[in-house]
């Protein structure tokens, strides 16, 4: 693409002089890095996948963006802290077959109404929409959701100004959503929003609902318990400031059977040994499990349970777990674990040794 024209695969020639020769290129790297605002809004897109390239625009420009255009995801992201025409303008109606769009991690990265009526017009196929960190408010975010009935990966962890106006939107308008993280989000999302995802999206396999501020409670995660029993196989409820308890993690041991992925950190003690008994009983396919910081109320008597009835179990987390999961459990877990490669047990005040870590170390590439 130096020197001469290039063809634009949306259509015309693109003019090598408004273009910068290649950049260093990183072999594993799929960026478009753009430093100023584009001269065209043709040239935002008129490169090839794979190239690297660095396009001028406007000394006067205070946005910088990033775009991965990769098959049929796009990734946009800014540091600044509005991100709004330059690139929805962008979104060329010959982009329609995006079906993933990821945001940025940077802070300060605030998408608006035009932005999202530009995604949801442009891209009416999109699948997953990432959007973690993002600043971003109800009006906006419910541009899309209407427009974008195919929707089935949401990611807004840490987007702490949604609330459950947005998730009711989605649950209107995304019956095939499978998953859902609404982690970090400052308790601005609640049992409402949890429960109509619940009993609209009947097919959601992934919710984390870690760090909610405890206004996600028992009461929605029985209720997806019941709602998507065959479906559900990721279930996060870390650090929800004892919100939830043995109630919610047995209804989910008891209607949830297909349930793979389950992190009950930081619970408080509100998430004891006899709800992992009854996981052990109902949830034979588990295969990670963090019962981390739960304040002494998972001992042994949990960890040998899940070791004897959940023997496809590859990653578990029981550090600082004050002493009350000692060799004992180790031992299990060594008889009847074969497929345990992650396993993580620090801060366990000296209740495991290294002799009964040493037995599990031939097949346990991970032990901390």
């Amino acid at each position: 693409m130096v020197g001469g024209s290039s063809h634009s695969p949306l259509g015309g020639t693109q003019d090598s002089k408004s273009v910068s020769p290649l950049a260093t290129h990183n072999e594993d790297s799929e960026y478009l890095l753009f430093t100023e605002r584009p001269s065209t809004i043709r040239s935002f897109f008129a490169v090839h996948y794979g190239d690297f390239l660095e396009i001028p625009w406007d000394a006067v420009a205070d946005v910088v963006c990033f775009a991965v255009l990769m098959r049929q995801t796009l990734t946009i992201a800014t540091p600044h802290n509005v991100l709004e025409c330059d690139v929805v303008h962008a979104l060329d109606p010959a982009l329609t077959d995006i079906v993933a769009l990821h945001g940025s991690v940077w802070p300060k990265h605030v998408l608006g109404p035009e932005f999202m009526r530009g995604i949801a017009f442009t891209c009416e196929r999109l699948h997953r929409l990432d959007l973690p960190h993002v600043m971003i408010d109800d009006a906006a975010f419910c541009e899309v959701p209407p427009r974008c009935p195919y929707l089935q990966h949401l990611d807004i962890s840490g987007a702490c100004a949604l609330t459950d106006k947005a998730i009711l939107c989605v649950a209107e308008h995304c019956r095939h959503l499978t998953y859902l993280s609404i982690r970090e989000t400052d308790g601005n999302i609640t049992d409402i929003g949890v429960s109509a995802i619940a009993t609209a999206c009947t097919s959601l396999s992934h919710l984390d609902v870690s760090s909610t501020a405890g206004q996600v409670t028992n009461e929605s995660i029985v209720n997806v318990a019941l709602r998507c029993s065959v479906s559900i196989r990721f279930l996060s409820v870390a650090d929800t400031c004892a919100a939830i308890s043995d109630k919610a993690i047995t209804a989910i041991a008891h209607y949830c059977r297909n349930l793979q992925r389950l992190d009950v950190s930081e619970t408080h003690g509100k998430v004891t040994d006899a709800a992992l008994c009854e996981i052990a009983r109902g949830c034979p396919r588990l295969e990670h499990l963090s019962v981390s910081a739960t304040s002494g109320k998972v001992t042994d008597e949990g960890i040998v349970a899940i070791a004897k009835k959940c023997r496809g179990l590859r990653h578990l987390d029981v550090s600082g777990t004050k002493g009350y999961v000692t060799d004992t459990a180790i031992i299990e877990l060594q008889r009847n674990c074969p497929f345990l490669s992650y396993l993580d047990v620090t801060n366990a005040n000296g209740k495991i040794s290294r002799k009964s870590l040493a037995n599990l170390m031939v097949r346990c590439t991970i032990i901390r």
